[in-house]
């Protein structure tokens, strides 16, 4: 039997991997639960503790102080602020000691994650209110920046899905940059999703401006601008409203999509993998609505309509296998 490590990026998931995302998870305040799910992880295999003794000993290294001591990094508005933000450079400069794929594959994302203003967990939602009554949601692993003064209200998706519901001020619109176009609203609700290379920007209520190097685009609701590259066209097209609200509770709607790539997108909300016992059975189709962002519920409903099931392994990972018939 073959098993298959699944990740948004394709690419297998190491032991190395793994621990230097437990030391990550522990860094930011191990409760006894944590702590005990982590030991399981070390002792359920040699080459688990191999990894985290490696891993440790890179984190506790002199070059990793030195890294960190390199690092440009933004002046700090606190004590409490310095210390969050030298602790995430430092588990990046950790996972670019080990050459985490998730820092190759980005190109620096991880740098802007790990010093940006508002950041998502890298496995989970989170839902802030800004200083002019907006709120947003960053999606697993997305960051941005934020100029909000007296003259204007300003923000910078570095990547990943942010879901807007913009306050209403004519007299200071909203504006959204990202590396391949901006969003100017006034008042309305949208989803930005900055992700692979591509831009997509999908409305739910109001209406937006996009602004591309292929001209400005005037997006209504239920209309979504997708854009592939710097040099593509923009392409609009028609896309349900209450898909918006759908990124912010951590929804998705899959129809025939191969289900190796529901279980990628339902791993992006685990620190452990979800693992796949038989290559073939990743091309089943699924048709479904999940709830992504709670992974345990979603498997579950697979395992309820399909015929596939889930068992745990020590340490988190999942492992995805055809199901039995009945006798």
């Amino acid at each position: 039997m073959s098993i298959e490590p699944l990740s948004t990026s394709g690419r297998p998931i190491s032991p190395a991997d793994a621990a230097v995302a437990w030391l990550i998870r522990l860094s930011d305040g191990a409760s006894p639960a944590l702590e005990e799910a982590c030991a399981a992880w070390r002792a359920a295999d040699p080459s688990h503790e191999r990894a985290w003794q490696e891993a440790l000993r890179l984190w506790q290294s002199p070059e990793l102080a030195a890294a960190l001591a390199r690092a440009s990094l933004p002046p700090r508005r606190s004590a409490g602020f310095v210390t969050r933000r030298a602790l995430a450079a430092a588990a990046i400069a950790v996972l670019m000691i080990a050459g985490i794929a998730w820092v190759r594959d980005t190109q620096g994302g991880a740098i802007r994650w790990a010093v940006a203003d508002l950041r998502a967990p890298l496995h989970g939602l989170r839902m802030l209110g800004l200083p002019d009554g907006s709120r947003i949601t960053l999606d697993a692993g997305a960051s941005a920046d934020m100029d909000f003064s007296a003259d204007g209200r300003r923000m910078r998706l570095n990547g990943g899905r942010m879901v807007v519901d913009a306050a209403h001020d004519r007299a200071r619109p909203l504006v959204i940059t990202t590396d391949l176009g901006a969003v100017r609203v006034v008042g309305t609700r949208f989803l930005v999703d900055l992700d692979d290379g591509g831009l997509a920007v999908a409305v739910q209520e109001g209406r937006v401006s996009v602004e591309t190097a292929a001209g400005t685009t005037l997006l209504g609701p239920g209309q979504r601008l997708r854009l592939s590259g710097t040099t593509s066209p923009a392409v609009v097209e028609p896309v349900a409203p209450e898909v918006v609200g759908d990124v912010a509770e951590g929804w998705r709607n899959f129809k025939n999509t191969p289900l190796v790539e529901v279980l990628a997108e339902i791993g992006r909300y685990r620190w452990m993998p979800i693992l796949l016992a038989d290559r073939g059975m990743g091309l089943m189709p699924v048709s479904a609505r999940l709830q992504v962002s709670s992974p345990d519920r979603a498997l579950a409903a697979l395992a309820e309509t399909m015929p596939v099931s889930f068992g745990t392994w020590p340490g988190g990972f999942v492992l995805a296998s055809p199901r039995q018939p009945q006798k």
